[in-house]
């Protein structure tokens, strides 16, 4: 996103005002990053979303949203947890980029709130009330729910950055003072930066998700489905994308005419006696081109299983644990997951050289327990 515009010799605000940031920002009191690393600022910041809402997104609907799930409670998460909890990697407070596993109650996992009671019911009613068979429209819902709660998460992103420092701080000061800048305030301003451009990229995709359901359009998302003849004991369901081979080496984002990666929805859930990993993305010409090219590298479907122990961890928080997993994990497999799941692990360039299959970890998510 370009920052600075100029218009008649003057810079318009990056905070998106409309205002030249002479008469805007530029009048607030700097802002003083507060946090001892990153990390704890991040911490901070998925706390706050605890209790975010939106008005229902559907229809103009006026009702108040409810407790949504991405990944059905009943039946997945009731039958995953141990004593109504599962497990999730959160940032340890006392160490810089650090993680630990904590126990989360089963009815605080995967929530979102943007959707009412009535159309939270009617519209998943296919995947909530009926046996997993991989057709369209169940594939299409799964894909849904993952945009729907990264729509939540980047509300609840846009409208904390608002109030809590748009409003009150000049947050872009370094950028006209270089003196000003450290790396945590660098990483500091990139979160903001990142922060709008995910809102205005999942907003347009619900959109399109929208009219499609409307439109009964279930084949606009295009599936890959992998069927174990077992019960994974971790879940998850997110949107996300993937920017590299897994041999390594990236795959062309000029693919995207706007220079975005193409994104794709995951979710790892486990049924009776089975599990389903259901991948989606748009089908459109440059997202058929990007994923083929991906998928055209994985050989089988242990091949499979091995780039998603290592993607998954790398590009999604948002996963859980059942506690027989996670106490079956030993001191370097805690160590490889943390390590996996740290921001580091997002950085493309290291990346590139290693990809996904080459990556030797010594955890496995998808072992038979």
């Amino acid at each position: 996103m370009e920052l600075l515009k100029r218009t008649a010799g003057k810079l318009l605000c990056p905070c998106h005002s409309g205002k030249y940031y002479a008469e805007c920002c530029a009048k607030k009191p700097n802002y003083a990053f507060p946090y001892h690393n990153f990390s704890e600022f991040e911490n901070q910041l998925r706390k706050k979303h605890q209790n975010f809402s939106l008005k229902c997104v559907w229809d103009n609907c006026l009702m108040q949203p409810i407790n949504s799930h991405t990944i059905q409670n009943n039946g997945v998460l009731d039958k995953l947890s141990s004593s109504g909890h599962l497990y999730v990697l959160q940032t340890d407070k006392t160490r810089n980029h650090g993680f630990e596993f904590n126990r989360i109650g089963v009815n605080e996992t995967s929530i979102f709130r943007c959707l009412c009671g009535k159309h939270d019911s009617d519209i998943f009613r296919p995947i909530e009330k009926a046996v997993f068979q991989g057709n369209p429209e169940q594939n299409f819902l799964f894909s849904l729910k993952a945009v729907l709660f990264n729509f939540w998460k980047a509300s609840a992103n846009k409208e904390h950055w608002q109030n809590e420092y748009i409003s009150k701080f000049n947050i872009f000061a370094p950028l006209f003072d270089p003196s000003l800048v450290s790396n945590q305030y660098h990483e500091f301003l990139h979160s903001y930066i990142a922060s709008q451009d995910d809102f205005l990229r999942i907003e347009n995709l619900l959109e399109t998700y929208k009219r499609a359901y409307k439109e009964n359009n279930f084949d606009i998302i295009a599936s890959k489905i992998i069927r174990l003849d077992y019960e994974i004991k971790f879940c998850c369901s997110f949107l996300g994308y993937i920017p590299t081979l897994p041999k390594g080496g990236s795959i062309s984002k000029n693919l995207n005419n706007r220079g975005v990666y193409p994104q794709i929805t995951f979710s790892c859930i486990p049924s009776i006696s089975c599990s389903y990993i259901i991948l989606s993305w748009l089908n459109k010409p440059t997202e058929n081109v990007y994923y083929n090219k991906f998928f055209k590298q994985i050989q089988s479907k242990e091949d499979l299983l091995k780039v998603l122990n290592v993607l998954i961890p790398t590009i999604t928080e948002d996963i859980f644990f059942g506690s027989c997993l996670v106490d079956s994990f030993e001191g370097i497999q805690i160590s490889d997951f943390q390590k996996l799941s740290s921001p580091e692990a997002l950085l493309e360039d290291q990346r590139k050289n290693a990809g996904y299959l080459n990556e030797n970890v010594k955890f496995d998510l998808f072992k038979k327990l």
